[in-house]
């Protein structure tokens, strides 16, 4: 009789679901009116079962109640829960009884073992299986079994026996089945509305889309039906369209069109470019994909239309400009490239061709097979290049030596990258060369002259000091000298001491001729004057076995210089080519005019367009080679033995050509002798003959006044005890101030100012300014060890100021001072 009631109870649940799929339809589950609807079905439901329910005794009764909660709660969620809960506990407060309370929980707990089930299964996304149906009832239902326990009077237990199993067992199974009906409402609804979004989707697609679209039968080529970016593309209503066919607009001849139709439709191709025309008589180009739909039971071709006229012109620009950009390429002033990795090369422009001597592009593709031994000069540049290439992918300005067809030697520079990478680790590269072997022939000429201007600035930095030192040593030397008598052996040391320091001047000299900042006296002259005026020197120096031949040129145009600087480029010059003559030889001086332009200076490197005076002196000697010509004019290099020669003829020669403005071009083979051509640039004035000064005035003093300022103590020293052997009274001075102290201090005459330039506070040129407004009369005497450069700063080297270079003799500066007092 249990059973019976229950199954009773529980046909009700099938009815109930079968009433829910009309819902269902109707309104579907994602919506809230329709979950409201399900929620009162549901409930609804309820109620009727509460009201033919199984009866255990007074106020206890059970129905499938729990059943319809629950799996209301898991397929439609909370919002329709709500309202059949809120319904069957209205019932079964109304019916009353002991078994209220359970009958309430029962309610709640099964709405929420459903509601959480919902949220975390989500049964519309995927519908639960049976045996989660079966774990979901029987879940419910245990909960059920352990509220029974909540009955007054201990009747819990009864209950639980009685009805337990049949619970159990029937009330899971009720839910599978229930459960099942209600998941197969979800996909039929589901297949249903999927397919209805899909006719809208697709209707709507077709009807909206931006492209334009045909639907075309492929057995008679007619249009079935044209969206509306078809009718604005092609001028003619959909209406019109839906009544013409293929070959109405497309240009092609009717055979043609069903080949192209049947490939579509085979699959065999799906994309076509030909051309339409159009309601206003227009062509264009169009691209058509098609594909095979099924529509209605028909096969039809649904066919995407894309205008690419535009697409098509630029196409043709582009081929175009690929044709111009191809030409300029191939006419490009540099060299293009495309190799292996290996080596091979794979396309040469002209410019390319010509750089490694070749006449045409075909012949360079024929004779370079293998850029790796025929290119590169040195195979550790070519893996260089490689290596650099596969860590980076690209090379930027990789200079290296390469080989020409005609077997030169040039310089290179590359710029290239891997354009195409291939699986078995080879690649394309790309790029571009330039011939840069002039470049390279320039720039190691510039560090050339660079290294010869560090040298000079390191001999120029050295000049004060040791001149100092040098003007103390000469200085007490010649104090000493007179006073020892001739015939002691001290009286020959002192002279070797004299003699060492001179000779140590000369060098500090031939160090700053060479830097360019030893202090000279440039004038205009006569260059072949001068010399004729060193020839009988000139063969003295070069001895018997040795002819030396002058050769001037006619009317040589002037040059400014020091003169005893032309005396030094001769006799360093005829001293070299002699000590290269083995036996008898011959030396020739050469001088004439010569005029460079700037295109001749562009093929000749070194040379600067203008007017110049050539100086050349020859000789037949052993010559040099071209090692030994890059560095001969670096200070201290010699080819002589030791002892022979310091290593600064030709640096004090390079130093007097860039003082003056001139430049030195030597040409020399092993063998064959050396010639260097001396370039003196043309000056406007023309040579005027001075008379010479005499020089037999009296050098002693006769009491006059000379303020001495120097802050080398040492020096100063010296310079107050050789002046006052010289018959002047003498003020000293360590320092500027000093010295204004001392002249202030002073009550009759100061004569002479005999200052150094350079000091720490006030400089020697300040000096003599404030002196001189308070001895107008003044006359001034400025020294120095520092260079030319640093003293022209103060304006020391100016026409008509008189300045005497440290180090200096007791004769130099006792004649130097007679003249600036008598001056």
């Amino acid at each position: 009789m249990i059973y019976l009631d229950l199954i009773l109870n529980l046909s009700l649940l099938v009815s109930l679901s079968i009433i829910s799929g009309f819902i269902e339809a109707r309104w579907p589950r994602y919506s809230r009116q329709g979950q409201l609807l399900q929620g009162l079905l549901f409930g609804s439901a309820a109620v009727i079962g509460m009201l033919r329910p199984l009866v255990f005794g007074p106020g206890l009764i059970f129905d499938g109640r729990s059943i319809m909660i629950s799996l209301c709660a898991l397929f439609f969620g909370p919002w329709a829960a709500a309202p059949a809960g809120v319904m069957t506990i209205i019932c079964r407060i109304g019916l009353g009884g002991s078994g209220t309370i359970m009958g309430v929980l029962v309610i709640l707990a099964s709405a929420a073992i459903g509601l959480l089930a919902h949220f975390r299964f989500r049964p519309e996304l995927k519908p639960p299986s049976i045996g989660r149906l079966y774990l979901f009832g029987l879940v419910v239902h245990l909960v059920m079994i352990a509220l029974m326990f909540t009955l007054p009077g201990g009747t819990g237990l009864q209950v639980v026996r009685q009805l337990g199993l049949p619970i159990l067992f029937l009330y899971p199974l009720a839910t599978i089945l229930t459960g099942k009906i209600l998941v197969d409402q979800v996909a039929t609804t589901r297949a249903v509305t999927n397919l209805q979004k899909s006719e809208t989707r697709f209707r709507t697609l077709f009807e909206r889309h931006q492209a334009v679209k045909l639907i075309i039968d492929p057995e008679t080529s007619e249009i079935i039906d044209a969206n509306q970016a078809a009718a604005d593309y092609y001028g003619w209503s959909r209406k019109q369209l839906r009544q013409m066919k293929i070959s109405d607009i497309n240009t092609l001849s009717p055979e043609e069109i069903q080949t192209k139709i049947a490939d579509a439709r085979s699959g065999k191709k799906v994309h076509f470019e030909v051309q339409h025309r159009r309601a206003d008589g227009s062509i264009r180009d169009v691209a058509i994909f098609s594909s095979t739909i099924i529509l209605n039971g028909r096969e039809l071709l649904h066919s995407i239309v894309h205008d690419i006229t535009e697409q098509k012109q630029a196409e043709q620009r582009l081929l175009e400009q690929d044709a111009k950009y191809r030409d300029l390429i191939e006419n490009a002033p540099i060299g293009i490239f495309s190799t292996t990795s290996q080596g091979q090369p794979l396309s040469l422009n002209t410019t390319m061709a010509r750089i490694l001597d070749v006449d045409s592009v075909q012949e360079a593709m024929e004779q370079y097979t293998d850029l790796e031994t025929q290119l590169y000069a040195s195979s550790e540049q070519r893996d260089q290049f490689i290596q650099m290439l596969k860590k980076d992918g690209r090379v930027e300005n990789f200079e290296y030596r390469a080989k020409t067809a005609k077997g030169r030697l040039i310089w290179l520079n590359a710029t290239a990258r891997i354009a195409e990478q291939h699986e078995d680790g080879s690649f394309i590269i790309e790029g571009f060369t330039t011939d840069i072997s002039e470049r390279r022939k320039l720039e190691d000429q510039f560090r050339q002259a660079q290294k010869m201007e560090s040298i000079g600035q390191l001999a120029g930095g050295v000049a004060h000091d040791y001149n100092n030192m040098l003007s103390v040593i000469h200085g007490y030397a010649e104090l000493a000298l007179n006073k020892v008598d001739p015939a002691t052996s001290l009286y020959n040391d002192l002279q070797e001491i004299i003699k060492a320091a001179k000779h140590s001047t000369e060098i500090t000299r031939q160090l700053l001729t060479f830097a360019r900042q030893q202090t000279v006296a440039p004038k205009v002259i006569d260059l072949n004057a001068e010399v004729a005026g060193m020839l009988k020197m000139l063969h003295r120096l070069i001895g018997e076995d040795i002819n030396l031949v002058s050769i001037p040129g006619a009317k040589v145009w002037p040059v400014k210089i020091d003169p005893s600087q032309v005396d030094q480029l001769l006799a360093n010059l005829c001293v070299n080519a002699r000590d290269s003559i083995t036996g008898c030889g011959r030396i020739t001086i050469e001088t004439e005019n010569v005029t460079f332009s700037k295109d001749y200076c562009s093929d000749h490197p070194g040379f600067i367009p203008g007017e110049y005076v050539r100086l050349v002196l020859s000789d037949n000697g052993s010559g040099m080679d071209k090692k030994t010509l890059d560095k001969i004019f670096e200070p201290f290099f010699t080819t002589k033995e030791i002892g022979h020669g310091t290593g600064l003829g030709l640096a004090t020669i390079y130093g007097i050509m860039k003082q003056n403005s001139g430049f030195i071009y030597v040409y020399s083979e092993p063998g064959k002798g050396s010639s260097f051509h001396l370039y003196l640039p043309r000056h406007a004035e023309i040579v005027v003959e001075k008379e010479q000064i005499s020089t037999t005035k009296v050098l002693s003093g006769s009491g006059e006044v000379i303020l001495v300022v120097e802050d080398e103590i040492s020096l100063l020293t010296l310079s107050q005890i050789i002046l006052e052997d010289l018959g002047y009274v003498v003020l000293a001075a360590g320092t500027a101030n000093e010295a204004m102290h001392l002249a202030e201090g002073h009550g009759g005459k100061i004569h002479l100012l005999i200052t150094d330039v350079v000091m720490p506070e006030v400089n020697g040129k300040e000096l003599a300014e404030r002196l001189q407004s308070l001895y107008p009369k003044l006359k001034c005497l400025f020294m120095s060890g520092y260079t030319a450069n640093v003293i022209a700063l103060y304006g020391i080297l100016d026409e008509g100021i008189h300045f005497i270079q440290k180090p200096f003799s007791r004769d130099d500066i006792a004649t130097k001072i007679r003249e600036v007092l008598e001056g």
